[in-house]
């Protein structure tokens, strides 16, 4: 099988399983259902991956997509996660909406261009600290999904929102710093999803902001 079409209308469609993918090419998503494809990866053959015609959110686990991949999303609030650090030879699209794109290690200067219309950077760095400089990756928002280690982010915008969507015990601190001070700059921590029960140890803004929102979210 070399190329695979989905045509998702209604409620959200969930493939917990692929078979026969291992030589998979081409992935295509159409039609105005959610689709979610994060329980079985997509493989080192995938080279091409089109959702521009899906008006519905899609969600795929990519974590061995091949070095030379293009990725195309749709008008959607899409998600890509590659569990891996984006190679120098992909392109990756978030099209409209809300995109998020999730790495496990940061994205670097020689690959700025690689990325476009993602609105947020996911962190899954399962593995220790992850730092990520924000002049390399134009995202306004940043949610931390798994994290070994301290997370940091340097040369942030005014106005820059975090996530924290997992626990942070004291050696896991969240480390933001500003790129530009002004007179007016402000940086929101949103802790927990919407079940809450996340601990949340240790935050250290930059002492250039002039305001600092924590919100508390999900359940007691």
């Amino acid at each position: 099988l070399e190329t695979l079409t989905i045509n998702s209308t209604g409620a959200l469609s969930t493939l917990t399983t692929l078979t026969n993918i291992a030589g998979l090419e081409t992935l295509n998503i159409t039609g105005s259902g959610a689709v979610d494809i994060s329980a079985t990866a997509l493989g080192a053959t995938t080279t091409t991956i089109n959702a521009s015609a899906a008006t519905g959110a899609t969600t795929i686990l990519a974590s061995a997509l091949a070095a030379t991949a293009t990725y195309t999303g749709g008008t959607g609030n899409d998600e890509l996660d590659l569990q891996a650090a984006l190679a120098s030879t992909q392109t990756l699209n978030g099209g409209d909406g809300i995109d998020t794109l999730t790495v496990d290690s940061a994205i670097t200067t020689g690959e700025t261009a690689l990325v476009t219309n993602f609105e947020v950077l996911g962190v899954d760095a399962n593995a220790g600290a992850f730092s990520q400089d924000m002049d390399f990756a134009a995202f306004d928002t940043a949610a931390i999904l798994v994290a070994g280690g301290t997370v940091t982010f340097s040369d942030a915008a005014d106005g820059f929102t975090i996530n924290a969507n997992v626990d942070l015990t004291a050696a896991q601190d969240i480390v933001v710093n500003l790129k530009t001070n002004t007179a007016s700059d402000d940086v929101t921590i949103n802790v927990g999803n919407i079940a809450g029960g996340v601990d949340l140890i240790g935050i250290d803004p930059d002492t250039n902001y002039e305001t600092v929102t924590v919100n508390s979210q999900g359940t007691a």
